[in-house]
């Protein structure tokens, strides 16, 4: 499961930004991790997200150029990260994608059809 983020503005947001506002949504920090690409990660007991940015020429991830993918530990609780969409879209600072298996299932901007 992925929410895809972008700046509603169209501006660029660090890394590091956005990884202290979707910690404060998530309830727990995201720190940075690893030495290669630049990600932040953290986790609870119910689940673990990974925050990447890929810039890329393509539609819906030219705009949504953030990644934050959510693991389960147990059984899946979907409404959690709808619950996360509905915060971070109800902001307005941010252009959201919920993405299920490489399907759009609800976005702020870019119609479902066109992903």
């Amino acid at each position: 499961m992925e929410l895809m983020l972008g700046v509603a503005d169209g501006s660029e947001l660090r890394l590091d930004q956005l990884a202290r506002h979707l910690g404060q949504a998530l309830g727990f920090d995201l720190k940075r991790e690893g030495s290669g690409q630049e990600m932040y990660a953290g986790g609870s007991d119910l689940w673990r997200v990974w925050l990447t940015f890929d810039s890329a020429e393509l539609e819906p991830y030219k705009s949504h150029p953030y990644s934050l993918e959510v693991g389960f530990i147990g059984r899946p609780a979907f409404d959690q990260v709808e619950s996360l969409y509905e915060r971070m879209a109800a902001l307005g600072r941010y252009r959201v994608m919920l993405v299920v298996d490489y399907k759009c299932l609800r976005s702020t901007r870019t119609p479902r059809e066109e992903y």
